[in-house]
């Protein structure tokens, strides 16, 4: 339970703060916990962001799971959604070193489960470019494009879910017309 706590308080602080403007001070007091016993849970900050980035993952930004092509842009709707939930999370997740390092098991899932999903329409389709669909559709899906988009063009959640649907649905087009291709030049 006073791991949880300690978890939970870095949560809750970081939908206030920089990651790197949290103290272990500050975080103790919002535990209510002493300094050693956070050293106690976790010796290294590494540990601490990690498990917090492990709990935002079950709890806030969790797996939406997508069994065809056409749950993707659904399921990333409902991520900006979350995201707008929680802006300075999010934000922290996208944006810090520490953020980055704490998805990084959440996008390793993801991204297989995105290729698997886009597998049916790759059929016929070589490595390269099988690599290079998988790549495109996990860049697009992704809290990055979620960020990016809202700084850098002041879109809001749903225009971003509406942007990244769209390449989506060009993408999923493409990727079946070139396996139709594929396929039927298989058959001449």
């Amino acid at each position: 339970m006073t791991r949880e706590r300690i978890v939970r308080a870095l949560v809750d602080l970081l939908e206030k703060e920089e990651i790197d403007q949290v103290s272990m001070a500050a975080l103790a007091r919002a535990a209510n916990v002493a300094e050693r016993t956070i050293f106690r849970y976790f010796p290294t900050r590494a540990d601490l962001v990690a498990a917090a980035g492990e709990w935002i993952s079950t709890n806030i930004f969790r797996l939406i799971p997508s069994k065809v092509p056409e749950d993707l842009p659904r399921g990333f709707r409902d991520a900006c959604a979350l995201f707008d939930g929680h802006p300075r999370l999010a934000r922290a997740i996208a944006t810090s070193r520490v953020g980055r390092s704490a998805r990084s098991e959440f996008r390793k899932q993801f991204i297989a489960s995105s290729s698997e999903v886009i597998a049916p329409l790759m059929a016929g389709l070589d490595d390269r470019e099988q690599r290079r669909a998988e790549a495109i559709v996990a860049y697009l899906d992704n809290v990055l494009a979620w960020h990016t988009l809202r700084e850098e063009f002041g879109m809001s959640g749903s225009e971003v879910a509406d942007t990244v649907q769209w390449a989506l649905k060009l993408i999923f087009e493409d990727l079946r017309r070139r396996a139709s291709a594929a396929h039927s030049s298989g058959e001449d």
